[in-house]
């Protein structure tokens, strides 16, 4: 006996074809990639993915131009990025040169947090490892992030 991840049947409920199709479209759904942090789907938990899907929308909310782009700043890891609301498509502008990059914010200081912080932000509560840290009494030193 196996349940179904999709429809959260009984394999034996399930049609040959149906559960082959079934497994087909769960393995698709996990090879998406997140316009947050550009890894696939399936290395998310379901809150983490919402997570990041709400800081991209918030991001796309704040700005008329729609098209999501990447960019490396530095030898840093690559992060989204929107057009500047000031930017207009005319007089040979570089798009390049208007680009905002996306970053997520600690939901109790504000400051964006860091890579670790973004990929374990469903476990720390949207919070960098300092708020997290002082909001359950616990030592906070800087050396000691997470991997």
């Amino acid at each position: 006996m196996s349940l179904c991840q999709k429809c959260l049947k009984d394999s034996k409920k399930h049609t040959e074809k149906q559960w082959v199709t079934h497994q087909e479209e769960l393995k698709q759904a996990n090879n998406v990639k997140c316009n947050l942090c550009q890894k696939k789907k399936g290395a998310h938990s379901e809150s983490l993915w919402e997570i990041h899907k709400s800081v991209i929308l918030k991001a796309m909310l704040k700005t008329r131009h729609k098209k999501l782009w990447v960019i490396q700043q530095g030898l840093g890891l690559q992060c989204p990025a929107l057009l500047d609301n000031e930017f207009r498509d005319q007089d040979g502008m570089n798009p390049t040169e208007w680009l905002v990059p996306i970053y997520m914010e600690c939901r109790s200081c504000g400051h964006f947090v860091g890579d670790s912080e973004m990929n374990m932000a469903d476990i720390l509560g949207k919070m960098c490892l300092k708020c997290f840290c002082e909001e359950t009494n616990q030592e906070y030193n800087w050396w000691d992030v997470p991997k």
